[in-house]
């Protein structure tokens, strides 16, 4: 199956298969579900930089209420994904209601545009940014 392969991937360090065991715990794809280690997989990838695995991370430490650690972990994610994944970063981040989380949506936005073609900052995606950043 492909988790045994990606449990064998896994045991060689790669990180995008621990994050794939994490998925699978996550939503029972194989076997029931298990969030506790779900999470101890997503920390493993996320270690060993994949950033889909930080964001899971993340997701689950903001859950929990551990907002600190979560916030740690997105900017690692948006620090080293791609821009199309930084934008969907801030997309998710800013529909959240935690100043905390807006401030790492518009630096994953900016990273998105250092990290993409010029044609982003035409597009207007900072135009107001800052607004969304303001605390109420």
């Amino acid at each position: 199956t492909a988790l045994t392969l990606f449990v064998r991937s896994a045991r060689q360090a790669n990180a995008k298969a621990m994050n794939m065991i994490g998925r699978y715990r996550e939503f029972g794809w194989i076997g029931r579900v298990d969030h506790g280690a779900a999470i101890r997989w997503y920390r493993r990838a996320a270690k060993r930089g994949c950033f889909r695995g930080a964001a899971h991370l993340a997701r689950f430490l903001h859950g929990q209420g551990r907002l600190d650690e979560a916030v740690r972990w997105y900017r690692q994610s948006a620090a080293i994904a791609p821009p199309h994944f930084c934008r969907e970063l801030a997309a998710h981040l800013f529909a959240t209601e935690v100043f905390a989380l807006h401030v790492v949506a518009r630096d994953a936005l900016k990273q998105a545009a250092q990290n993409d073609e010029p044609a982003d900052d035409e597009l207007g995606i900072f135009s107001g940014v800052d607004h969304f950043c303001q605390p109420v």
